[in-house]
This record gives C-alpha cells, sequence and structure tokens, in this order.
C-alpha cells in the first residue's frame, strides 16, 4: 500500500498513567501529523506502531490496554507488598538495641 505525507494513519502508543482510555492510545493523523507529534513529545519510546486500518489499530489498541491494566494491577500490589515490608522493617529496626 503506497501512503504519502496526506494518507490517513493511525497510530498506537503506549498508555500513561491508569485512566488511559482508547482514544489516548490510538489516533488518527498523517505522516505530516505524526511528525509534529513527534516534535511536540512522542517519543518511540512510546513504541508507537502505525496502521493504515482503523478497525485493525483499535483491535490493537484494546489489547494494549488490557495489558498494560495488567501490568498496572500487579505494579500496584507489588507497591503494596513493598510498604508492608518497609513497615515490618521499620518496626523491626526501632526495637534494636
Amino acid at each position: 500500500m503506497r501512503i504519502d505525507t496526506d494518507s490517513v494513519i493511525y497510530v498506537v502508543a503506549d498508555p500513561i498513567g491508569d485512566s488511559a482510555t482508547i482514544d489516548d492510545v490510538c489516533f488518527e493523523t498523517t505522516l505530516r501529523g505524526l511528525e509534529r507529534q513527534f516534535q511536540g513529545g512522542l517519543l518511540c519510546d512510546a513504541n508507537p506502531t502505525i496502521f493504515t486500518d482503523r478497525g485493525e489499530a483499535e483491535a490493537y489498541a484494546r489489547r494494549r490496554l488490557e495489558a498494560w491494566q495488567r501490568y498496572r494491577e500487579e505494579a500496584r500490589a507489588t507497591e503494596a507488598r513493598h510498604r508492608e515490608a518497609m513497615k515490618r522493617y521499620r518496626a523491626e529496626i526501632e526495637g534494636l538495641p
């Protein structure tokens, strides 16, 4: 498929934060618009993925959001375990001679 600077493309990038939605991670643009996105701060670290088909882009974005939500849940659980361990550590060292 031939894509020029004004062809419509769909970009999916990594979610940011806990409340990311499909509209936050999947957007319609052109190559010119994508260039402006990079100038405005979009980084390759956000793993942008380009599609020409909207449905394919949205399906992929939903899968990335689901994976992100699983990651965030795991991270929150890990953070909670870390906080509890630090409480136990502080309690233990307060009792040291």
